[in-house]
């Protein structure tokens, strides 16, 4: 099993605030500096997309989008650090964990990815690339030009789509059959990992899901988005980055013992967790609708409460979200269900800052920031 370095957590004091300018910068994040060989040159060729016609139904689902909702009006994230101090600084320090997926820093504005209709699978492939370099100490090479002949998922031209059957095409385009990820002497390969997807309608079990893939195995999360935040008109995401804080000195994967389960065993306690954590922050790469030629934006911080207001699709209500994932090793039923019920129970006390009616800030359940159905 590939082992991926933890996140860093930091206590933070009033002294340490004040020097900071959001809360998502309390974390120092890992920078990844891979070493890649003459081969992976070729992982970033831009090649132009040759344009494809899908007859998928599944994909074609719809063709007009709806009207966009209004922008939600969020909590902006230079405010949180104030409220923070305020509320929890009355002796107690408060602890932020930034939990990442791997290759963070690589380059996923290809041509691949930014000028194909939301184009989510190509940038999963492509983190899979940087990923089997990375493990390989620089070895090996992808090719999206072999992997965009097998039609990666992609979001429709109006409606984000990422679905639980679209691991089933990301592993089929993984085999060595398909041509698509070398090793350093040329040779077709597999690379480590294989993709799964759970089901989950509640977007803040969806994040700290996303958070746990990535604590575990530095996966990205793919999901399907809605809304305009900043203006941006969204059809699916990546999470990039989840920030969970608590008052006191442990991080939340302390607190919540995400360390104390052994999944490939089925040990460990999935039953609950008493810490009342806050979903600080989450960092996601935008794909967009068609009315966009630049179609994929990275690294877009939003705060827990707008998060809420962009998961899911625009066409579902009620929401059931599927979250592609990819860990290291194929997963058991009876592994993911205990993975998806810790995620449930680490966040059944999970609070989001959101604005009153008065305009000032409040903390309060997750449960009360969810949008009305």
């Amino acid at each position: 099993m590939v082992s991926y370095p933890k996140p860093q957590s930091k206590v933070l004091t009033k002294s340490t605030l004040s020097n900071s300018p959001v809360c998502l910068l309390f974390i120092s994040t890992m920078n990844l500096n891979v070493a890649f060989s003459f081969f992976s040159a070729f992982l970033l060729v831009d090649t132009a997309r040759a344009q494809t016609v899908l007859h998928d139904e599944r994909r074609l689902r719809k063709t007009v989008a709806p009207t966009p909702s209004p922008t939600p009006a969020g909590v902006k994230l230079d405010q949180l650090q104030a409220f923070y101090e305020q509320t929890f600084f009355g002796g107690d320090p408060i602890t932020c964990e930034t939990y990442s997926m791997s290759e963070y820093d690589g380059n996923y504005e290809t041509s691949f990815i930014v000028d194909g209709w939301a184009s989510w699978g190509h940038h999963a492939l492509q983190w899979k690339g940087y990923h089997h370099i990375s493990e390989n100490n620089g070895q090996g090479f992808y090719s999206p030009t072999q992997a965009d002949t097998f039609n990666p998922p992609m979001s429709t031209i109006a409606y984000g789509f990422v679905d639980c059957v679209d691991k089933d095409d990301l592993n089929m385009i993984e085999l060595a059959s398909s041509q698509v990820y070398f090793d350093g002497t040329g040779s077709f390969v597999d690379p480590n990992g294989i993709w799964i997807c759970l089901k989950e309608g509640d977007p803040f079990v969806g994040a700290v899901t996303a958070a746990m893939g990535m604590h575990y195995w530095g996966s990205p999360t793919y999901v399907n988005a809605h809304n305009c935040p900043n203006g941006i008109c969204v059809v699916a995401a990546v999470v990039e980055k989840v920030t969970l804080c608590a008052q006191g000195t442990l991080p939340a994967h302390e607190l919540c013992g995400w360390d104390d389960n052994v999944w490939d065993a089925s040990v460990g306690s999935t039953d609950s967790c008493s810490a009342a954590l806050i979903l600080d922050s989450i960092e996601i790469g935008f794909f967009k609708g068609a009315s966009n030629t630049d179609r994929f934006q990275p690294h877009n911080v939003i705060t827990g409460a707008e998060w809420a207001m962009i998961y899911g699709d625009w066409s579902t209500k009620p929401i059931d979200q599927d979250l592609v994932m990819d860990p290291p090793v194929k997963k058991t039923e009876a592994e993911l269900t205990n993975f998806h019920k810790h995620a449930a129970a680490t966040a059944q006390n999970l609070q989001v800052v959101v604005e009153g009616r008065d305009g000032k800030l409040e903390l309060v359940h997750a449960s009360k920031a969810k949008p009305v159905e």
